[in-house]
């Protein structure tokens, strides 16, 4: 039931899907193909329209939202899956005494951070020269000009 003068509360929409054609080319572009292989799979004996498949999928690759979010959901998937074997080798790495896999532990870590550590002040630099003037004690003294 609602109140007057305001409006209906609205049930959330569900986020949209992307089609099974972006879905599609997630997949092929995951497997390392290049848009022009995935035309010339889809289009292998008409190079007029495999041309055509290269420009349209590379045109949605650029400008297609939901393409590009589906791409972004579908590596992220893959990074965070290897994310435990990639720091395990960077810790194997690290025990064996190689100095730059342990900089980056440490790094990643939070243990050292060079960045926050070096250079702590605010790069405002103030400088102050106090010359005092020199002081006249006596009046001007008048000259005449003298011509050879």
């Amino acid at each position: 039931m609602g109140m007057a003068n305001l409006p209906a509360v609205r049930e959330p929409e569900a986020p949209i899907q992307p089609s099974r054609g972006d879905e599609a080319i997630v997949d092929l572009l995951e497997k390392g193909l290049t848009p022009g292989q995935i035309a010339a799979k889809l289009a292998p004996q008409d190079k007029k329209r495999r041309k055509h498949l290269r420009t349209k999928i590379r045109r949605k690759l650029a400008r297609d939202p939901l393409l590009q979010q589906a791409i972004y959901e579908r590596s992220h998937g893959v990074l965070l899956a290897g994310l435990p074997a990639a720091a395990a080798a960077l810790t194997r790495r690290a025990v064996r005494g190689n100095p730059r896999a342990i900089t980056l532990l440490l790094e990643a870590t939070g243990f050292h951070n060079p960045r926050l550590h070096k250079h702590e002040h605010s790069g405002e630099v103030s400088v102050r020269l106090a010359m005092p003037r020199p002081v006249d004690t006596e009046p001007p003294v008048d000259a005449e000009v003298v011509e050879d």
